[in-house]
């Protein structure tokens, strides 16, 4: 149990090192399905019963604007990636 523990953490760390896309988008794709889930059942219930959840309609929110900032930073590390990898090449050509 322990070393399966070691491998998954040093996955991680290798996909935060060398692909942080990847890894923001995978957390942001996991925060949507429950915020949109929630909303999704808030205006289920505001809609049929009359009831508002403000509490759960709040958390949901919450939920899909953080994985809007997990998508902007993961774009924004893709981007800087990207200009690291030109940086190096011209660096290369110089020398």
């Amino acid at each position: 149990m322990r070393r399966g523990l070691h491998i998954i953490r040093t996955i991680f760390r290798l996909a935060r090192d060398y692909n942080p896309a990847f890894l923001l988008s995978l957390a942001a794709g996991l925060l949507v399905v429950p915020g949109i889930g929630i909303l999704a059942w808030v205006f289920t219930e505001r809609y049929s019963m009359g009831v508002m959840h403000i509490g759960w309609a709040r958390a949901g929110a919450v939920l899909l604007l953080f994985s809007a900032v997990v998508i902007s930073a993961g774009t924004i590390s893709l981007l800087m990636k990207r200009m690291e990898t030109r940086l190096s090449k011209r660096i290369r050509e110089r020398e």
